[in-house]
């Protein structure tokens, strides 16, 4: 996930790109999917990765505890319930009487994260709300 943060013009490194889509083009592969918070996914006995399949919304198949299946691109994958929770959580981004800060992402628009207020961030006249894993902006 690419993530903003306030460059100060000093150095910098690899880690810094002009816009969100020089990041995705770098740091997402094509065929991207997986745990949320690039946690890993479940691995059987053997060091395989276990493949699950969703039969429906509320029957998930083939995930020990503690597990949920998410699904990919053409197959499942069982990720931990706790970390898929949160980034869900906190990825709903929502302003209370104020209005969510979102950019353009190539014909559509989501909100701007970041991974902590301390990186100073948010737009001139918006306000940083820090949550469990993420933080976004409110105007």
């Amino acid at each position: 996930m690419c993530l903003a943060f306030k460059y100060n013009g000093c150095g910098g490194n690899r880690n810094r790109f002009d816009t969100i889509h020089q990041c995705e083009f770098r740091c997402i592969p094509q065929d991207y999917g997986w745990c949320a918070l690039s946690k890993e996914a479940y691995k059987d006995s053997g060091g395989q990765t276990r493949i699950c399949f969703k039969r429906n919304l509320n029957n998930t198949q083939e995930c020990p505890q503690g597990y949920a299946c998410k699904m990919l691109a053409f197959f499942g994958v069982c990720c931990p319930k706790r970390t898929e929770y949160l980034f869900h959580k906190n990825y709903k981004a929502e302003c209370v009487n104020s209005t969510t800060v979102k950019m353009d992402r190539g014909g559509f628009r989501t909100p701007l994260f970041g991974r902590s207020c301390d990186d100073d961030f948010c737009p001139v006249n918006s306000r940083c709300i820090s949550q469990e894993i993420l933080a976004f902006c409110c105007r």
